[in-house]
């Protein structure tokens, strides 16, 4: 029998493609959202290289909470 995995959405990290999605955004308009709104969360990198192009990602539930909070500001 399959059993469903729980996942800690404060361990979880989703790369930046899948970030954007989440957000509604193509990637190079995440790219300039995070430039422009310091309440974005940060992106934290997945390996020790500091090349531009090493990979990122977002913890889940920071992402979730600033999804979150922008959906109250329409009210």
């Amino acid at each position: 029998m399959n059993e469903a995995k729980i996942i800690d959405p404060d361990s979880y990290i989703i790369r930046i493609n899948e970030a954007a999605k989440m957000c509604g955004f193509s990637r190079s308009g995440l790219d300039k959202l995070r430039l422009k709104d310091a309440t974005f969360p940060k992106a934290i990198s997945l390996t020790n290289s500091k090349a531009r192009n090493a990979p990122r990602g977002f913890i889940y539930a920071e992402l979730k909470a600033w999804i979150d909070q922008r959906k109250s500001l329409r009210e």
